[in-house]
């Protein structure tokens, strides 16, 4: 064996070594993949409380300026209306501004990103479990690549909350960074 190529005896030795299909490993590969489903109905949530965030922020600027166009010309003379033009258009630019800085289209767009890949992973855990075991991939390499891809989106995925960032995961975010005040 030393230099060559595996014979097949080795792989069935290596085969019949493998982790086989026990309980408290079909126990654990439940419990993520309910886990699983839990985060994907969570980035769910957040994507459409982003998608109302976003519709219900645009749309009265939109409006604003709309209204503001013939109200303008209107009464033009008016000293009273060129105050409110002016403090109606500098509304409109900070709140625009703002929506620029918060990005909800991307934020629906990554929770989406994110519910689909824990859907993903929740029906391809079930769906494995429900084979019978002859039909089923090597115990070890298939809890591997669910515990890899489980790792990856735990550690990649955006905050659910709403405002995105909370002060602990601020916290976290400044000291991976390095920096301190």
């Amino acid at each position: 064996m030393n230099g060559s190529k595996p014979s097949i005896v080795d792989n069935i030795i290596t085969q019949s070594q493998a982790q086989p299909w026990h309980e408290h490993v079909e126990a654990m590969l439940s419990q993520w993949a309910t886990e699983a489903q839990q985060r994907w109905k969570a980035h769910e949530t957040a994507a459409t409380t982003f998608k109302f965030l976003h519709t219900w922020t645009g749309l009265p600027l939109v409006l604003i300026c709309f209204v503001m166009a013939p109200l303008c010309t209107q009464f033009a003379a008016s000293d009273r209306m060129r105050w409110v033009e002016m403090w109606t258009f500098l509304f409109c630019g900070v709140a625009q501004g703002l929506l620029y800085l918060v990005d909800f289209s991307a934020r629906i767009e990554r929770h989406r990103n994110y519910a689909a890949k824990y859907a993903d992973m929740h029906a391809d855990v079930n769906d494995t479990l429900q084979k019978p075991y002859r039909c089923r991939p090597l115990a070890d390499v298939f809890v591997m690549r669910v515990k890899t891809a489980r790792t990856h989106l735990n550690r990649n995925a955006p905050d659910t909350s709403v405002f995105g960032m909370s002060l602990t995961h601020f916290g976290e975010w400044h000291g991976e960074h390095g920096s301190s005040f």
